[in-house]
């Protein structure tokens, strides 16, 4: 295999690679926002309780049930 051979293989597979990846995010993103709901929960909250949006998932609701805190 010469280097252009290696060079075009290469290439091929890291376009492979973020093609499968943003698929991935996608996905993620698809199941975070929509089916599972995980913004109802983990969205940062001010002291109003409002969802800080900009925060992203950086936060959450605490649960105090015996045993547990989270």
């Amino acid at each position: 295999m010469n280097r252009f051979s290696k060079l075009a293989l290469s290439a091929l597979l890291l376009i492979s690679i973020g093609a499968a990846w943003a698929q991935d995010i996608e996905r993620g993103k698809y199941l975070m926002e929509g089916v599972v709901a995980c913004g109802n929960c983990h969205f940062a909250r001010g002291d109003k309780g409002q969802p800080l949006f900009e925060k992203g998932l950086s936060g959450g609701m605490l649960f105090e049930e015996p045993p547990f805190k989270a």
